[in-house]
């Protein structure tokens, strides 16, 4: 069995990281409202690091952008889930992908920083959908049951069932984490 995860809002508390992003910018002397819109308006992948030279530069700020940036991927490693953490460590490292949209650098620093890098064969970043990296899995392991984790449905629309017929899909709800528990015990 191999297992394909999503990172943001899956294995990753995202909405508290943005809570605390946040906070850190108003403790730096930024304006939380002024960045909380600004980063709506944000459309491409997230750049932690373009983020934060922006809000510095329309701010009068009064820590350096690399101290912030410090900060605030200091808590990284108080957003895991652990319960899925512990699923990954029990599956091996050979069984257990990472595939997740975003900016590759601040995406990989965030896995990086919360200790998940090394308990994945592969860390898979995307700018669009996941379906290349999943069909590519399955097809590489036919024998093989293939559970996929996201918490967003329109990563698993558009999935070739043809080229997927091992591929199991989990949408990680209020009840994820248990559906999972059950797709990992059946045969």
């Amino acid at each position: 069995m191999k297992l394909i995860f999503d990172f943001d809002d899956v294995l990753f508390d995202n909405k508290l990281f943005k809570k605390h992003l946040f906070s850190v910018i108003e403790k730096a002397g930024g304006n939380r409202e002024s960045a909380e819109a600004y980063y709506r308006q944000v459309k491409n992948a997230f750049s932690l690091k373009n983020f934060l030279a922006d809000i510095f530069k329309r701010e009068n700020m009064r820590d350096s952008v690399e101290k912030t940036y410090a900060e605030i991927m200091e808590e990284c490693k108080n957003l895991v889930n652990q319960e899925l953490r512990s699923i990954i460590e029990t599956a091996g490292a050979n069984n257990c992908y990472l595939a997740t949209f975003g900016e590759d650098e601040f995406q990989r620093e965030k896995i990086k920083r919360c200790g998940l890098a090394p308990l994945f064969a592969e860390i898979y970043t995307t700018l669009g959908s996941k379906k290349e990296i999943v069909e590519r899995i399955c097809l590489a392991y036919p024998t093989e049951k293939i559970i996929f984790v996201d918490d967003k449905p329109e990563f698993f629309a558009g999935l070739d069932k043809e080229k997927c017929k091992n591929l199991k899909t989990i949408l990680c709800d209020e009840r994820g984490l248990e559906k999972l528990q059950a797709e990992i015990k059946s045969p």
